[in-house]
């Protein structure tokens, strides 16, 4: 029998003290492994960052400590996720081992307001890390004689650092470097995490964006607006969703291919072999994390304005079509599509998969089959 231990948090960021708990956890206790189970949905606690995302943290940081095994078993579950029912999982999925549940000093006292705080001590030994001094032995064996528990003391240095404090000092600038792994600052970086969500976003993209790139959002902000009034849509929805639609589009192809491995986006094989098409899927993450985009509808207009895609909501189609017919926009067919635009968004929508069609065939470059999927689903022409 093996005996398991498990670390859970929302690890938002994980940081050294994880680390170092579990290390003297193992050197303590004789465990043969640590999992670290990122929270998912707490209901005892909010996050504003994607589980995911915090998830993608745990497995960067343990990434070369090979007895610590990053654990989604709340990650993937929608619902709320409580300890009792997640310990129950984790004993059908390792039934021969002990499990050795390690929390801190400031979650043990708050312990027994948790959900069936006595389901948790029946399925597993508790190790608990005093913080400030909580708790004192005394006080775990009166609990020990009443549950008839396993609890026991975990001994380390006392920390003064928490993730709290990190994402602090993130936003105002200062270096963490010291207290978090390497992988995961550089991650932290690149992803934008942290910082202050920006409450101006055409002065934010005309510092992303080229001069050029920034005028056409523009363009594609107010087009998007105009056919919103004319189509029963939102149009100051419309307009912010037209002007964040290309935030990803002038990085560098390298951060751009990084950046779909950060996040788990998935490309396909054209996708793959062509930089062009993937700044709007890192684009809706962005849109999310700097400028606090959490409208689903407005993100996936966002991940599609390029391709498209069949099943697009009115939201989508407004901005698919905008971004081929914004003012700045110069080329035979526009006038036409432009027509089109504002009178039958549908028929608009169809125009430009085809538009896209003849462009690229002309041309002897790859169509994706998204534009061919568009044409046969909105069916004009047959």
């Amino acid at each position: 029998m093996a005996k398991l231990g498990l670390m859970g948090g929302t690890f938002n960021p994980i940081h050294l003290a994880h680390l170092k708990m579990a290390h003297l956890a193992m050197e303590q206790f004789s465990l043969d492994q640590v999992l670290f189970m990122t929270g998912g949905n707490p209901p005892h606690k909010t996050t504003d960052t994607d589980a995911k995302i915090r998830h993608h943290m745990v497995k960067l940081a343990l990434q070369n400590e090979p007895d610590f095994i990053p654990c989604d078993i709340e990650v993937v579950r929608s619902e709320p996720s409580y300890t009792a029912n997640t310990l129950e999982r984790l004993q059908k999925q390792y039934p021969e081992d002990a499990i050795y549940f390690i929390i801190g000093g400031d979650s043990f006292r708050d312990f027994f307001s948790w959900y069936q705080p006595e389901r948790i001590l029946e399925q597993c030994v508790l190790l608990v890390y005093p913080r400030e001094g909580y708790p004192e032995q005394e006080q775990i064996d009166a609990v020990c004689t009443e549950y008839h528990a396993q609890i026991k003391l975990l001994h380390a240095p006392e920390t003064h650092i928490s993730s709290t404090d990190l994402r602090r000092m993130v936003s105002s600038g200062q270096d963490i470097s010291a207290f978090v792994p390497e992988p995961v600052v550089s991650y932290i970086r690149r992803c934008g995490l942290y910082l202050p969500v920006v409450t101006e976003p055409e002065q934010e993209l005309e510092r992303m964006l080229s001069p050029g790139r920034y005028l056409h959002s523009l363009g594609v902000a107010e087009t998007a607006k105009k056919m919103a009034e004319l189509f029963g849509e939102n149009p100051e929805r419309a307009y912010l969703t037209g002007l964040l639609h290309d935030c990803a589009k002038n990085m560098e192809t390298e951060l751009l291919y990084q950046l779909c491995e950060d996040f788990e986006i998935e490309l396909d094989e054209i996708e793959q072999k062509t930089p062009g098409l993937i700044h709007p899927k890192v684009g809706a993450e962005v849109a999310k994390i700097r400028f606090g985009i959490t409208d689903e509808e407005m993100l996936e207009a966002i991940r599609w304005h390029t391709l498209g895609k069949v099943g697009m909501g009115a939201l989508s189609k407004i901005i698919f079509v905008a971004d081929m017919i914004e003012p700045n926009r110069s080329y035979p067919e526009v006038e036409v599509l432009r027509a089109f635009a504002f009178s039958d968004l549908d028929r608009a929508v169809y125009e430009c998969a085809a538009a896209t069609i003849s462009f690229n065939r002309e041309r002897g470059k790859t169509v994706h089959p998204n534009a061919y999927e568009i044409y046969k689903w909105l069916g004009w022409g047959g």
